[in-house]
């Protein structure tokens, strides 16, 4: 994935979190790692008026974003709103905004902060199912994984199949996300990337995501919304359920 070319935009809303360090620190993180020289910045209310910022309160902002994250001044823009595809660091996002990307920061500093000093272990965690917009959390997972120095973790929790006596996990994936799988490994090992799967039959697919990536000493969450479940979205559960940081990529970016 080449973020210069795809045009990948980094955001975060100056005022609607109070502590702004974090989501700072984390876009300065996917900056390095995607390659993006450009930082965002929204400073006022969604859809108000630019003009009711004046100069010199932008100024005063990009050289506070400046300090901050050691960006250039004028790598700093400011804008009125984000675009559609854009990657945004904020720890309340707006679930109506399915064509955004949103990272939670959860109560980190940092994207490695978490299992500091242990890069060889530490883990981005990709959870599939049986549908292609996973593939889609890979290509940007990829990246910050060899960024940051962590393995990718390919996870899946699969339901048991009724009278199969099998206790391997493996023996009860479906067709569809066994051919995920094979895609999502063949991808990474074409990239050179450490990889491992692990193959579960969690009772709750939520719960399952957010254990094995507290077990596994995941840093990162990056999975994709449902293209077809409205009400109980996995991808939703796990952001309101997980102490890891989590990517969630709306449902419009992946379609």
């Amino acid at each position: 994935m080449n973020p210069k070319q795809t045009k990948l935009i980094i955001g975060v809303d100056y005022f609607r979190n109070i502590d702004r360090v974090p989501n700072l620190a984390f876009a300065r993180a996917l900056m390095q790692y995607l390659d993006v020289e450009l930082i965002h910045i929204r400073a006022t209310a969604p859809g108000a008026d630019m003009t009711h910022l004046a100069e010199e309160q932008a100024t005063r902002i990009r050289q506070d974003v400046a300090r901050l994250t050691q960006i250039p001044e004028d790598c700093v823009v400011i804008v009125p709103d984000f675009p559609p595809g854009a990657l945004i660091i904020d720890n309340f996002p707006d679930r109506n905004r399915q064509n955004l990307i949103w990272l939670a920061p959860m109560d980190e500093r940092g994207l490695t902060t978490r299992h500091r000093g242990s890069a060889d272990e530490a883990s981005i965690m990709v959870p599939f199912g049986n549908g292609n917009s996973c593939l889609k959390a890979l290509q940007l997972a990829a990246p910050i994984a060899r960024g940051s120095g962590a393995a990718l973790l390919f996870y899946h929790t699969t339901w048991k199949i009724p009278g199969l006596a099998s206790v391997k996990a493996d023996d009860h994936m479906c067709r569809e996300a066994i051919a995920i799988r094979k895609a999502l490994e063949e991808e990474a090992t074409a990239q050179s990337l450490p990889f491992r799967t692990l193959i579960e039959t969690a009772d709750d697919v939520a719960d399952g995501i957010v254990q094995a990536s507290v077990l596994h000493r995941s840093r990162l969450i990056v999975m994709p919304c449902s293209q077809t479940v409205e009400v109980g979205d996995y991808c939703l559960r796990v952001f309101d359920k997980s102490p890891v940081p989590v990517i969630t990529i709306g449902k419009e970016v992946t379609s």
